[in-house]
This record gives C-alpha cells, structure tokens and sequence, in this order.
C-alpha cells in the first residue's frame, strides 16, 4: 500500500504534513512505529494529550448537536432554532432534553442512523450542571464551541 494522495491531492513529497494518529495505531503499525524511532522528534511525549477517539467522538457529538438544532441548514444554531427545537422535543416541559429527547430529535432529523448510545453520549457532553438534562444555555454552548 503506498499513499499517493492527501485530500484528494497528489502527495507533494517535499511537504511537510501534519497528520492525527492515536498512540494505538503508532504501536500497532510496523512502518509508524519504525519512523517514530528514527524521527522522535516529531513526536510529541505520550502524555501531551488526549486520545484520538475521545477528541473524534466530542466532535462527533457537537456536529451532531448542531445538526438538530440548525432547522434551515445555514450552518448556524441560534436562539430562535434552540427555542424551536425545545418546543418540539422537551416533551416533558422541564427545560431540558434528556437523553430520550436527544435520541427523538436525532432520529426526527437522521432517521435510521441516530442511537440511544450517540444520545447518551452527547448528553454527557453538554450536561456541564450534571442534572441529566440539556438546557438550552447548555445547548447553545455546546453550538457555539463547533465554529
């Protein structure tokens, strides 16, 4: 196997690329770990970060949090949208979403590809006060962060 394209791009071979790679696949690939060895230093120490898939799967919850919220697709998540996205799925009037909500707007929106599990995860994110719900202060943090 041999990269020949980066972004749909002929690979320039005099550029320098920065590329995302857990610890994991640096271990686990004969040809990565053998670089990592010759070329340490470019390499940050393992304990200068966080793992990949946390970082992909917070990502993941934010864009998918946006997703719901952005009812006319402009790339934008505001009041008027979070307003609008509460009224329709904070079924219980508490001013929150809970995980069930989450999981109903996603499947409103995604149709076969939302999950209880993706819900619960991006609860998890946004539920900085820890009471189980997502208000919409919460909400449109968690929005804001993905620009």
């Amino acid at each position: 196997c041999k990269l020949v394209t980066v972004g749909g791009e002929p690979l320039q071979r005099e550029k320098e690329y920065s590329v995302l790679l857990d610890t994991y696949d640096i271990k686990k690939n004969t040809a990565l770990a053998a670089y990592k060895m010759e070329h340490p230093e470019h390499f940050p120490p393992a304990d200068s970060g966080r793992p990949v898939l946390p970082i992909l799967v917070e990502r993941l919850a934010k864009m998918l949090f946006l997703t719901i919220v952005d009812a006319n697709s402009d790339g934008d998540g505001g009041a008027e949208e979070i307003d609008a996205l509460f009224a329709k799925f904070d079924s219980d009037g508490t001013n929150g979403l809970s995980a069930d909500e989450i999981a109903k707007a996603l499947s409103s929106k995604l149709g076969a590809g939302a999950s209880n599990l993706v819900a619960s995860t991006m609860l998890s994110l946004a539920d900085v006060d820890g009471n189980g719900n997502v208000s919409k202060d919460e909400l449109r943090k968690v929005v804001e962060s993905v620009f």
